[in-house]
């Protein structure tokens, strides 16, 4: 993680929500604010493109006007402010969600060094995903390079490692809670005080294998294994998005503590579709021992790794993949610096964002 060189910390963030919703100019743009531990301070808007400072350097702000000073943390990532005010109604819906949660809400702001923009091991290049030449890629928004024809390119999806990582490194934090940023809380929402789950890291489940854990959410602890599990994944970057990794990670980890017989049977043998798509009865048949750890099954990691969640991992956020088409946008008029009215296209989609009690939910009625 050394190679990302310096990452702001210790700054706050504020926003400015800048939405309208009967159509009428709100009279502020949208903005964000952020004071650095220097005494610095910088703001981004829709056409202020003073932010793209985060390509260079990164940073991880809390919220300013959080309600919870100690507790778990909710950690949302965005590779730059463009991206960020692109999904802005939604970021302000998990701010919203959060203090109601009685949550701590961290932003971190900025992108892959270029360095860090490929994969390394061996066995990733070598691995049957990465023999798919062109990949195919859903159609969704996307801020940054892609090359289909390029097998060891990876994305800025995987800058919610490090950013977890940043977080964590906080002495008041005990623990986070991360969510994509394309994620919604249909309204009304009641969330239930948050226990935090008993073992380090806990993930989202995809069907019932141990291991095909989803990395749109989890919780981290503050502990040695976490961080060590955080780093790994990141280590493991493979492929374009970060789950072919994260499964990786999960039978690396598993296979070291006994609980698998894992030699990297599923990168060598699978493509990611091909792993998201495995069966049980087919598991068994290929991959005895390797890839056939069901959810409940004895395993001494079951102290520390959770990829079932047994546990409440903010169910009430909902992820949504945002569509990359331009059609499916809706419009926010505001009042720009120069006085002049502009609009903020924001995506469209999601659970939550066309509910008619959202704007209302962030005092915006």
């Amino acid at each position: 993680m050394a190679a990302f060189g310096p990452i702001d910390v210790a700054c706050a963030f504020d926003v400015e929500a800048g939405l309208a919703r009967d159509g009428s100019a709100s009279p502020r743009a949208p903005e964000l604010a952020i004071a650095f531990a220097d005494d610095s301070q910088l703001t981004a808007s829709p056409r202020d493109h003073s932010s793209r400072r985060f390509r260079r350097r990164p940073a991880v702000c809390e919220h300013r006007r959080s309600r919870t000073p100690e507790g778990p943390a909710l950690v949302m990532v965005a590779n730059g402010a463009d991206y960020l005010f692109r999904l802005w109604p939604l970021f302000l819906h998990k701010l919203a969600y959060a203090r109601a949660a009685g949550l701590r809400p961290f932003l971190w702001i900025g992108e892959l060094p270029p360095t860090l923009g490929r994969a390394t091991k061996p066995t990733c290049l070598a691995s049957a995903e990465a023999g798919r030449v062109p990949r195919r890629l859903g159609d969704s928004f996307y801020d940054g390079r892609v090359d289909r024809g390029d097998v060891g390119l990876v994305s800025n999806h995987y800058i919610k490692m490090p950013a977890a990582l940043a977080v964590l490194a906080d002495p008041t934090v005990d623990g986070l809670y991360f969510v994509d940023l394309d994620a919604a809380a249909p309204r009304p929402w009641d969330p239930a005080p948050l226990a935090p789950p008993g073992t380090d890291v806990a993930f989202h489940v995809e069907k019932s294998f141990f291991w095909r854990a989803s990395g749109s959410r989890y919780y981290a602890r503050s502990t040695a294994f976490a961080a060590d599990f955080l780093a790994r994944w990141f280590d493991n970057r493979c492929s374009f998005k970060d789950q072919y990794s994260l499964w990786h990670t999960i039978l690396e980890v598993a296979g070291e503590a006994g609980c698998v017989a894992y030699d990297g049977e599923l990168w060598r043998d699978l493509t990611y579709w091909e792993a998201k798509k495995l069966t049980f009865a087919a598991a068994r048949g290929r991959f005895p021992g390797a890839l056939d750890l069901a959810c409940g099954s004895a395993c001494p990691l079951a102290a520390q790794f959770d990829g079932c969640n047994r546990f409440d991992l903010l169910g009430d956020l909902v992820h949504a993949t945002i569509p990359g088409n331009a059609t499916r946008l809706r419009e926010f008029r505001y009042v720009d610096g120069a006085g002049a009215v502009a609009a903020l296209g924001v995506a469209d989609g999601a659970p939550g964002l066309s509910d008619a009690g959202f704007l209302d939910s962030l005092g915006l009625g």
